[in-house]
């Protein structure tokens, strides 16, 4: 009966969806519906059972995933974030003839060459939000050590880049949703221009 409640789940398309929703193009996407589905695995039946019955299942699936995808200390981070930042750290330090590697670092040099072509503010807060260079999330100067997130929120850049006017302590700032349009005006633009290359 387990059996066939998982395999059901595992097929379902709503719960794939959620997934490519929650990960938004994420090669890591199938990495983490394994995950997913090893935690479903070693829960007992009757939890199981219980959700499905009385109808929150998927939501108890949405709870799993974004729990996974979104923290620093989740089995699914180290298990397949701290591997991919390793393999990216080899870049570096080795000449690997490794295709997968060699463009891996390719994209990575193609990003950072178009990000130097766009205006100042798009670029360093799309460098922000994704913790790219100076703002990396371990080694950049400015690095966060009270963010434990993978990727900043939108709200938490407001509240970095906020700042007090001297007159009438207004509070002045570049607000979540003009930060949220600029990252996806980036992103926009760095789809069209890998659209005209061949990496």
């Amino acid at each position: 009966m387990k059996d066939k409640l998982i395999t059901d789940l595992y097929n379902s398309d709503r719960l794939n969806q959620i997934i490519a929703n929650i990960t938004k193009g994420d090669p890591l996407a199938e990495d983490l519906k394994s995950e997913l589905f090893y935690i479903l695995c070693s829960m007992p039946y009757e939890k199981l059972k219980a959700a499905e019955e009385e109808g929150y299942l998927i939501f108890l699936c949405v709870n799993i995933l974004k729990k996974q995808y979104n923290s620093s200390t989740s089995p699914f981070h180290r298990k397949y974030r701290t591997r991919t930042t390793e393999l990216i750290d080899d870049i570096e330090d080795t000449n690997t003839d490794t295709p997968y590697l060699q463009y891996e670092k390719l994209i990575i040099e193609e990003v950072n060459r178009f990000l130097e072509t766009i205006d100042y503010t798009d670029r360093e807060l799309f460098k922000i939000y994704y913790k790219m260079g100076e703002y990396d999330r371990w080694i950049g100067s400015k690095r966060d050590t009270k963010c434990t997130k993978n990727i900043s929120s939108s709200r938490k850049i407001e509240r970095k880049l906020a700042i007090q006017a001297i007159k009438g302590q207004k509070r002045v700032t570049i607000d979540h949703s003009t930060i949220a349009l600029s990252i996806k005006r980036t992103l926009e633009k760095l789809k069209e221009h890998f659209k005209s290359k061949e990496l």
